[in-house]
């Protein structure tokens, strides 16, 4: 059984290599100005959403780390956990997710 945070790190990457594809199969040589302008301001809010969600992945390990730092040491640990919400990284991956599909274009055949 894999943990919840492999998981998001394994989605993670699965975005990074959706996003890659997608900009590998963009046919630079057939673009219009105004298609690659358009691709550019898409792709602006994917890698924008793609950052902070490793950044709260990133958190999110912190503060596991810091559990088991503080497990291990027992009872006498001092809690520096912060006192901030958990992080929703699922909703944040799933807001990704349809933000990309909203943003891909069908290519015309």
């Amino acid at each position: 059984m894999t943990s919840p945070l492999a998981r998001r790190r394994r989605s993670f990457d699965r975005l990074i290599r959706i996003v890659g594809a997608w900009l590998d199969g963009l046919e630079v040589a057939t673009l219009s100005p105004a298609e690659g302008l358009l691709a550019f301001r898409q792709l602006g809010p994917v890698l924008e959403s793609l950052a902070i969600l490793r950044a709260k992945i990133s958190e999110q390990r912190g503060i596991e780390t810091l559990a088991a730092m503080r497990a291990k040491l027992g009872e006498h640990a001092r809690d520096v956990t912060p006192q901030a919400p958990r992080l929703k990284i699922e909703e944040t991956l799933e807001l990704l997710r349809s933000r990309f599909n909203d943003n891909k274009k069908p290519k015309a055949t």
